[in-house]
């Protein structure tokens, strides 16, 4: 790494106002900063005032290591963006790194390039860009950019950006392991369906009609643990356990608690899956899975390590298969853990290699 390499760090989230809980991608960038300062960067921050404590409280991303900018003039990430940029007019930075796609960054891009801030952009894309956010960055002629899934990058590479990769993983891949290897053939065969659950998109919905559908004498051997929401919905079915909003730094315990993994996400017309921590990290816990039948879930179960649906009865099939054999259970979470180690580790340091240096 060059001596005191500076980088300009753009995230359209923590521009705006804090909004718990705080989730996915927003905890990705918060351990990216964390990982990219100890490794030495000189890192400057525009950040919105209300993430200041909610960083410090939980001890995150090692902001005392990092210039912030202060951008609380305004209440979105578009307002704040142009703020920082043009407080930091008279700086130039080596990299500008554009956390995530953003529309609202636009302007402050826009004006960084007539700055001449920066040597060079890099972009990582959570999400499929609008076709204002490809035609201005185009134009940028030295952005690299970094896409999480094939389908993302594909827009990149249809619009000849110079160079476009797909590249990705959990950065705290080290949290997620299983558990000490115990006699559970005793206990209710324990299948989960992990995130934001209040959004439909996630199919927390399709879980519970699956289970429902289980025959009885499978169903009351089996629970059906829901995590987590901000409001807490009911079920009359009594093996069907829902959780308050579960932090970060529980969810590893309570994965090793499970037997399987739910990944029941459906695209609809505003959000869909782009990556999906959650599936990786059951992986990583050698948890088999059970996802629904989108490329970004089936890519990740290609060598096996879980099982495809397309409907309810096809998962509720699979759930009746894995309650049933648990040996099986334990061999198809075992691949989903080797699959997971061997492609969807996030390493900063390689990161920084590969695309801040190069």
């Amino acid at each position: 790494m060059q001596k005191n390499q500076k980088i300009l760090f753009l995230d359209k989230v923590l521009l705006a106002p804090l909004k718990k809980p705080v989730r996915g991608v927003e905890l990705f960038n918060i351990n990216l900063l964390r990982d990219l300062s100890q490794i030495g960067y000189n890192i400057t921050l525009p950040l919105h005032n209300s993430w200041i404590e909610y960083l410090k409280a939980n001890k995150k991303a090692e902001i005392e290591k990092i210039t912030i900018i202060s951008c609380s003039k305004g209440k979105s990430a578009l307002t704040n963006g142009m703020s920082a940029i043009l407080q930091l007019k008279k700086e130039h930075f080596d990299t500008i790194l554009l956390a995530n796609i953003a529309n609202s960054l636009i302007p402050a891009i826009k004006t960084a390039k007539i700055l001449y801030l920066a040597n060079k952009f890099v972009l990582i894309a959570h999400r499929e860009p609008s076709r204002r956010f490809l035609h201005t960055c185009n134009k940028l002629g030295n952005m690299t950019v970094v896409a999480v899934n094939n389908k993302i990058a594909g827009h990149f590479d249809k619009n000849k950006y110079h160079t476009v990769k797909t590249w990705y993983g959990i950065t705290n891949a080290d949290k997620y392991y299983p558990p000490p290897r115990t006699d559970r053939s005793r206990l209710p065969f324990k299948f989960c369906v992990l995130g934001q659950l209040d959004n439909a998109w996630k199919g927390a919905d399709t879980a519970v009609t699956a289970f429902c559908k289980l025959p009885q004498a499978i169903k009351h051997k089996c629970e059906l643990h829901l995590a987590s929401f901000t409001k807490l919905p009911k079920y009359t079915e009594k093996n069907i356990i829902p959780y308050g909003w579960i932090n970060a730094s529980e969810i590893p315990d309570f994965l090793r608690s499970m037997d399987a993994i739910i990944v029941p996400s459906r695209d609809e017309v505003v959000m869909r899956e782009t990556f999906s921590q959650v599936i990786v990290q059951g992986m990583l816990t050698a948890l088999p899975v059970c996802a629904s039948n989108l490329p970004i879930l089936t890519e990740k179960l290609d060598k096996g390590g879980g099982l495809i649906f397309n409907n309810t009865d096809d998962l509720a099939n699979q759930m009746q298969q894995l309650a049933e054999d648990r040996s099986s259970a334990k061999e198809i979470g075992a691949i989903a853990k080797s699959i997971a180690e061997e492609r969807y580790i996030w390493k900063s340091n390689k990161f920084a290699k590969l695309f801040l240096e190069e």
